[in-house]
């Protein structure tokens, strides 16, 4: 069940996966992914970001801001952006949700996940009736009432 708020203890780490999520993993292990309201204007794998904390909880509805590195280790404000809700997700959804959402300079770019994989086999069809057999191919064909 998707859940409003965090507590601020509770976050062991975070790792944003595209424009418009983050995963957020709890000291107990368990996996929450944040699907914002809307894409957040240059959020990358890699950026860096500010979320202020309010009562010990970080919420839906709350707004962080992006970073942007200026210069070796200076980060300046950028965009910012608003918190949806947190969605309780399992190791193996965010496996592909890590798969379905590279960075599109990666080679793996929008590449589908094992799950979504469609299975294909090969199909021996019936062989075609040929003028030499008529008398085989009558005898498919039931007799008309």
């Amino acid at each position: 069940m998707a859940q409003p708020c965090l507590h601020q203890h509770s976050i062991k780490r975070t790792k944003v996966l595209n424009d418009q999520s983050i995963l957020f993993v709890d000291r107990d292990g368990q996996n929450y992914v944040n699907q914002l309201l809307r894409q957040c204007p240059s959020m990358r794998r890699n950026s860096l970001l500010n979320y202020p904390i309010v009562n010990s909880r970080l919420c839906s509805g709350n707004t962080f801001t992006v970073l942007w590195e200026v210069g070796t280790n200076n980060y300046v404000p950028a965009f910012v952006c608003q918190l949806g809700m947190f969605v309780p997700v399992s190791e193996d959804e965010v496996t592909d949700i890590m798969a379905m959402t590279k960075e599109p300079d990666s080679p793996r770019a929008r590449r589908r996940s094992e799950r979504d994989m469609v299975e294909t086999e090969r199909v021996e069809l019936p062989q075609p009736a040929t003028e030499s057999a008529p008398e085989a191919a009558a005898e498919a064909v039931p007799p008309t009432p």
